[in-house]
């Protein structure tokens, strides 16, 4: 048990974990009235441990939950608890238990562990890779007998988790050292090692983002002026085409007009015309 919050030195708020069923955490918080004489009225709130989120509570029973924005964290909360003279009051919140490493992730582990492997096996570091790979089927076996462990505390199954992370972390880091030595010696990981071990794939910084973004801008720029100039140079081709077609249609029409302004022209220059 974990005294929380005291108020004015009145009302003491204790939490305690406690285990219900094989999936479910209970979350019991007690208010006590210390006095023998005075009613007390106080505001029961307390944090929920980092890994919870609103789906997991199961049964909130009498209490709300806020997210704090400034810590990033959940809390449970009621805002007046009205409490006589030497009255506890208790407050129970069913959780999820969601302090365990899921049992297909372990799984995948040792199925990747076991095709490298398999695979190394007429190689010079077969060797080699089974000392690697014990180490990492002892720490799969640790991680399962430590979760299910049901005599130790729930502030000690927490603290397991956390640290079951960190060791998971570390076997992901030896079975890429195994793939890279299968590499190595001339193996490279199978479709199916590929798909288990969940490769990332790193985003692009937001300048790497605007840079593709403008070039992708500039090229498009650059296509219209080649459509303008394509198009007007086509224009100016079939202009031509049609004129020529138009005196090949109708040779007459042009020369006529030519001879009448020629024809003008000379009445101009000799008015009186030719003398008899």
């Amino acid at each position: 048990m974990k005294a929380v919050r005291v108020v004015g030195m009145l009302i003491i708020l204790t939490l305690t974990f406690s285990v219900v069923a094989t999936a479910d955490v209970k979350m019991r918080v007690v208010a006590v009235n210390p006095s023998e004489t005075e009613f007390k009225t106080t505001k029961v709130q307390i944090y929920l441990p980092e890994e919870v989120t609103p789906g997991d509570i199961v049964d909130p029973g009498e209490l709300l939950i806020e997210y704090d924005a400034k810590k990033s964290i959940y809390y449970m909360h009621k805002k007046e608890v009205e409490l006589g003279p030497r009255q506890t009051k208790i407050f129970e919140v069913l959780i999820r238990d969601v302090w365990i490493i899921p049992e297909v992730e372990l799984g995948l582990l040792e199925k990747r562990t076991t095709r490298i492997l398999l695979r190394l096996q007429d190689t010079d570091y077969y060797k080699e890779a089974v000392q690697m790979a014990d180490i990492i089927f002892q720490r799969i076996e640790e991680i399962r007998t430590g979760q299910s462990d049901i005599t130790i505390s729930r502030e000690n199954h927490i603290g397991i988790y956390r640290t079951n992370l960190k060791v998971v972390e570390r076997i992901k880091d030896d079975i890429d050292k195994l793939e890279k030595l299968l590499i190595y010696v001339g193996g490279p990981p199978s479709p199916e090692m590929l798909e288990d071990s969940e490769l990332k794939m790193d985003s692009p910084t937001d300048r790497t983002t605007w840079f593709i973004i403008f070039i992708i801008i500039g090229f498009m720029g650059l296509l219209g002026v080649v459509f303008f100039f394509t198009w007007h140079q086509q224009a100016q081709i079939t202009e031509k085409v049609m004129l020529n077609a138009r005196k090949t249609s109708f040779p007459g029409v042009g020369e006529s007009a030519e001879e009448e302004v020629e024809e003008v022209e000379d009445i101009r220059e000799d008015p009186e015309g030719p003398s008899g």
